[in-house]
Parts: structure tokens; sequence; C-alpha cells
């Protein structure tokens, strides 16, 4: 009997292959939430996430700040601290600090009516909150809660 068959070969199966750098790169990332749009798959806040991040990664501050707002604006965009913080990162790369600062100015915006939002009683104003996450899910800022 010959080598049994590698994983993926079996019942003709293509073969498992590498994926280059070209496939899997940010421009690639930014491909996908394009297609999953165009399909009609709302993306989440961490798919957002992800997305602005490539966007950093090449200094793309349009569409970072593009893609920062339209998860704001989506049922599922709960974007958290990370993504804010890589909408910034492709600010400085694109250089453009009136951004960057226009972004910290919308962040505290955004800190303030979620902290409004949390005070309210049980039952008063919709999501109860809506506002910037830390990464460990938490509302607030860099302190406990």
């Amino acid at each position: 009997a010959g080598p049994s068959p590698r994983a993926g070969e079996e019942s003709g199966a293509q073969p498992l292959r590498t994926l280059s750098s070209a496939e899997t790169g940010p421009a690639r990332a930014l491909e996908l939430l394009d297609e999953m749009r165009a399909e009609g798959v709302e993306p989440n806040g961490r798919t957002y996430g992800c997305a602005i991040n490539a966007c950093a990664a090449e200094g793309r501050w349009e569409r970072a700040l593009e893609l920062l707002r339209a998860g704001r604006e989506s049922e599922k965009g709960d974007l958290g601290l990370p993504a804010y913080n890589s909408a910034l990162r492709a600010c400085e790369r694109g250089r453009q600090p009136a951004q960057a600062v226009a972004l910290l100015r919308q962040m505290e915006r955004d800190h303030d009516k979620s902290k409004q939002a949390n005070q309210r009683p049980s039952g008063e104003g919709g999501r109860g909150g809506g506002g910037l996450r830390r990464a460990g899910g938490k509302r607030g800022e860099g302190g406990q809660g």
C-alpha cells in the first residue's frame, strides 16, 4: 500500500496551501469587509475594529474614519477603544493631526453620553450606553469599572 493521503487530499478535496501576504494582508481584510457588506452581512464591532486596524497599517486615515463612523452607526457596531486607537494611528500615519484631534473630541463626547445613559434608571433611554468599551469589555475610562 502506498503512503496514506494527507489532510485535505482524501475524496478529491483540494490540498491545503499557504496563503501569500497579498491574500491575508490589510488590503484583503478590507476586501473581505466590503464582500460581507455586499452580501448583506452586517459586520460587528470586532470586524469593524480589524478593518480599521488594517487601514492604520497602511495609513489610510480617510477609510479608517469612514469605517469608524459606519461602525458607530451600526446596530452591531459596539466599537471598543482599540478601534478608536487604530483610527488615531491611521491619522498619525496619514499625517492628519487635525483629524486625530477631532476624533479625540468625538471620543470625549461619546464617553460623556455613555456616562449619562448609564446614570438613567432602567427602562429610560435605549441600549444603556452605546459609548466606548475598553478591551476587557467594560465601559468606562482607564480605571476600574
